[in-house]
């Protein structure tokens, strides 16, 4: 995929990306559990908002030549590996 598509892709999904947080159903119930266990629906509104954020980045590496592999990325990643991440996960019904 071209650079431009990838771009028009990615606008599209940051745009999609924040009118769903905006959007009243999510700021409702924005204090309050969502489906997953340890996080808030603002948590969860957080987690989607910075992936825009570090797709942005993650694209501007692209067009310097200086990317990784996803399974690199995940390897190197300490959020993956730390203590934290070793518990069971559990989710919530919706």
């Amino acid at each position: 995929m071209q650079r431009d598509a990838i771009s028009a892709v990615y606008l599209d999904a940051a745009s999609k990306a924040a009118d769903l947080i905006a959007s009243a159903p999510v700021t409702a119930k924005w204090n309050e559990p969502s489906a997953l266990a340890e996080f808030a629906v603002s948590g969860l509104a957080g987690h989607l908002a910075w992936q825009v954020i570090g797709t942005s980045a993650r694209l501007n590496d692209a067009a310097s030549g200086t990317t990784i592999g996803i399974l690199d990325h995940y390897a190197r990643s300490s959020w993956v590996w730390g203590p934290r991440w070793t518990r069971k996960r559990t989710c919530r019904s919706a």
